[in-house]
């Protein structure tokens, strides 16, 4: 009995034994093989491709001129402003009423001695005793050279002149520096036109209170 059971343990012992070298002989399942990780975000923008922005046109930009090159500038004003002679000549050669006038306005508007000169030129020549108002009313525009306009206001308020042309004459003396205005002025006072002495004593008058207020 012993023996037989002694057997049936070797057995079983034989057999565990077998089936644990059986187990460790047997190869492990491989692990499933790992799957490549999607790139990285820094990785991705590496590998997009860059779109280059389209480069500019360059135009060619012309070589800067020398000063002897460079073409002078000239104003409107330059061309279209003639000058005293030029005006003197156009007053001549247009008898019009009204061309003349226009003339005598841009001799003033130059307001230069040369100008005056032939303001005074013109008023000698002239026949129209409307004309000749007309220089004489130019004399306001012109600021200052009292001392060239005098000349012209002595010959426009002499006796030989239109009444009217004397009136505006002793108007204008009214407007320049008492002291090349008042020598003319006293001697009309002696006139034999009542309305002339009315006149320059009136404009004495108020030229000394013009004076009389700047000092």
């Amino acid at each position: 009995m012993h023996t037989v059971r002694n057997i049936l343990k070797l057995a079983m012992v034989a057999g565990l034994t077998a089936t644990i070298w059986t187990g460790c002989g047997q190869k492990e399942e491989s692990a499933p093989a790992p799957q490549p990780l999607p790139p990285k975000k820094a990785e991705r923008a590496k590998e997009t491709p860059k779109v280059l922005a389209p480069t500019p046109s360059v135009k060619p930009v012309a070589p800067a001129k020398s000063a002897d090159q460079m073409t002078p500038v000239t104003t409107e004003a330059d061309e279209s402003t003639p000058t005293a002679p030029e005006l003197e000549k156009k007053y001549l050669a247009n008898p019009d009423f009204t061309e003349r006038v226009q003339v005598i306005f841009q001799l003033s508007d130059l307001g230069s001695p040369e100008a005056l000169s032939v303001l005074g030129r013109l008023f000698q020549k002239e026949q129209d005793p409307d004309l000749r108002i007309q220089v004489i009313n130019s004399l306001f525009d012109i600021d200052g050279q009292d001392d060239k306009k005098v000349a012209l206001l002595a010959a426009g308020a002499a006796t030989n002149q239109p009444k009217d042309v004397r009136d505006a004459a002793i108007d204008s003396l009214g407007s320049i520096d008492i002291k090349h205005a008042m020598p003319i002025l006293q001697s009309l006072l002696n006139d034999a036109d009542e309305d002339i002495r009315e006149h320059a004593k009136d404009t004495i008058e108020q030229l000394q209170t013009q004076d009389a207020m700047q000092k």
